[in-house]
Parts: structure tokens; C-alpha cells; sequence
């Protein structure tokens, strides 16, 4: 799986994503390449779509909003 990668410190990994902002609902969409889509109904405006990716990730993974980052 090329989208997802171990990080160096063991402890955490990053997701190549490809983000299709007002998308009709949210929901992972498979591959785009070499990422991997998540479709999400938030427009990209006023920070709208970054928070929503870091709610997606935070509930699929079961973790604190504070624990997602965008890089």
C-alpha cells in the first residue's frame, strides 16, 4: 500500500490522501493513483474541508481530533 507509511519514531503513520471536497456524502472512494480518496461534503473554504478530513481520520481510527495532522 503506497498511500500509507510507517514514520521513522515507530509510533505513528501518514496517509497520502486525495481529498474531493463537496462530494454528495463522505466516505472513503478507493485509489486515486497512488492515494488514497476520501470524498467528504464539506466545502474547501474557511478551513471547512481540512477540519473535516482530521474528524473523518479521528473517528475511523478511534483517536483524539488532536492526534490528526495535515502536512
Amino acid at each position: 500500500m503506497t498511500f500509507l507509511r510507517e514514520q521513522a519514531d515507530g509510533a505513528s503513520i501518514s496517509l497520502l490522501i486525495h481529498v474531493q471536497p463537496k462530494a454528495s456524502r463522505t466516505r472513503l472512494a478507493g485509489l486515486h493513483g497512488e492515494a488514497l480518496k476520501l470524498c467528504i461534503t464539506s466545502p474547501p473554504v474557511d478551513g471547512k474541508a481540512n477540519a473535516a478530513v482530521i474528524e473523518f481520520f479521528a473517528k475511523l481510527f478511534k483517536i483524539p481530533k488532536e492526534a490528526v495532522t495535515i502536512a
